[in-house]
């Protein structure tokens, strides 16, 4: 897997154990979901953070609103 992705994988990990720690208590059928969202978030702005980088802000945008990840 890609270091990167790896990276948000764990961050995603740690936001939704908090997430669901925080709302209903730990457990596996709130977890995943929660997971899901998390990473696909941050792989989305990730993604667009790297094209705003590269100068097309535009398309960073137009994805950021896409997607809904709207910073």
């Amino acid at each position: 897997m890609n270091e990167r992705i790896q990276e948000l994988a764990y961050e995603a990990e740690e936001q939704a154990e908090r997430e669901v720690d925080q709302s209903s208590g730990f457990n596996g059928e709130t977890f995943h979901p929660a997971f899901c969202r998390i990473f696909a978030e941050l792989i989305v702005k990730d993604v667009c953070q790297k094209l705003e980088d590269d100068g097309m802000v535009e398309i960073a945008m137009e994805m950021k609103q896409y997607f809904g990840a709207e910073q």
